[in-house]
């Protein structure tokens, strides 16, 4: 369990205020400052987001402190190691969130390659309507077997099934992640990579342009709900 010196020191470490943490591990700022100071108490699923919000940060928490971890900041990674039993795929929703929420509409643009929306248990459907709140547009390829669409079809392309993966891959701001180690019979993500490159991510995001302009839109849904 980490301390209240160790989120102080890692707060340093990255030059974050109290607010900026709370933001990212979305807590409320007067928990953070409370923590700090020993007078609250946290509960495991606090601890839990601030411990997450770190990670994703590129910080480690360690017998005798915290650290930066000794790779290439710009890369992060995560497993079900660092958090046994959770969904990791929520903890990449919530960064497309945080990532784009307050930047210019224009750029306000989430490209991903997604498996069915059937199979999203609800506390990702919650996320991901969540971030369509934020004013976050959305551009789903998908299988072109998949029907059970819960969005607009406006926000869908079809991509041919033989060239279609069963492994989530994301463009966001200056990021490109992507999830391992899932399939159908197993949608849970084991382990996360997010590379934090601008070049890198516009790379990316050219591909997923052309796939765009050029696959065409569902004409169908099966999909008992909408996002």
């Amino acid at each position: 369990m980490i301390t209240p010196d160790q989120i102080r020191a890692a707060r340093a470490l990255k030059g974050w205020s109290q607010t900026e943490l709370a933001n990212r591990a979305n807590v409320a700022v007067p928990s953070i400052a409370n923590i700090e100071l020993g007078k609250q108490k946290p509960s495991a699923q606090m601890l839990d987001k601030i411990y997450e919000a770190f990670l994703l940060a590129g910080i480690v928490f360690t017998k005798n402190g915290v650290e930066k971890r000794s790779f290439d900041e710009r890369i992060t990674t995560f497993s079900q190691e660092d958090f046994p039993g959770q969904n990791l795929y929520l903890s990449v929703l919530e960064d497309v969130y945080l990532t784009l929420k307050d930047l210019p509409e224009v750029e306000r643009i989430w490209y991903v390659f997604v498996p069915i929306d059937e199979i999203s248990p609800p506390a990702v459907v919650e996320q991901i309507r969540k971030i369509r709140s934020a004013g976050i547009q959305i551009r789903n390829i998908v299988n072109e077997d998949d029907t059970y669409l819960m969005g607009d079809f406006d926000e869908y392309r079809l991509i041919p099934k033989n060239l279609f993966v069963n492994s989530i891959s994301m463009v966001y701001g200056t990021k490109f992640a992507m999830t391992l180690d899932s399939s159908f019979e197993k949608p849970e993500p084991g382990a996360v990579i997010i590379i934090n490159d601008e070049n890198a991510a516009n790379a990316q995001r050219g591909v997923f342009e052309v796939l765009w302009q050029t696959l065409p839109k569902p004409e169908k849904s099966t999909a008992r709900e909408k996002y």
